[in-house]
């Protein structure tokens, strides 16, 4: 199970579990989009990261930790995966910021349309999604609390 990023840090880990011969049968991902690393902007992800954490005495910290991540994906090509994933996303889209890193055209209606959120291309079975009615900014902390 993973939120954001940490839906695709769970999908590769199941993967690699397979090659030590463990079978784990699906991911849960919550607000998990793809973006293929060509696309990906480190700056923008810094802006994003310096936005979310500029309350937080640590933010150096975590900009840094946000810029290493997203030049680690940037180098990182998904494969096809056979996992199952269950999807779920936000009805809202978030705010400016996201939609810079994301794409700067996203809309309520075109992120419902891209229902696979970018994972689909990557999936060998049909990814089951299911709109939540919660903010994508407090996505996760409603998650948590549940």
């Amino acid at each position: 199970m993973g939120h954001s990023l940490g839906g695709l840090i769970s999908r590769e880990m199941v993967e690699e579990m397979r090659l030590w011969g463990k079978e784990v049968p699906f991911v849960v991902m919550f607000d998990t989009w793809y973006i293929e690393p060509e696309t990906l902007n480190i700056e923008r992800v810094e802006a994003f990261a310096d936005k979310i954490f500029s309350s937080l005495p640590d933010k150096a910290q975590r900009i840094e930790c946000a810029s290493r991540l997203a030049r680690m994906l940037k180098t990182h090509k998904l494969c096809s995966s056979a996992t199952k994933i269950y999807l779920f996303k936000s009805t809202e889209v978030a705010n400016k910021v996201f939609h810079k890193i994301i794409r700067s055209d996203l809309t309520p209606k075109m992120s419902r349309s891209i229902t696979g959120n970018g994972l689909d291309r990557y999936s060998e079975l049909s990814i089951d999604v299911w709109l939540v009615n919660i903010p994508q900014s407090r996505f996760l902390i409603n998650v948590a609390t549940s």
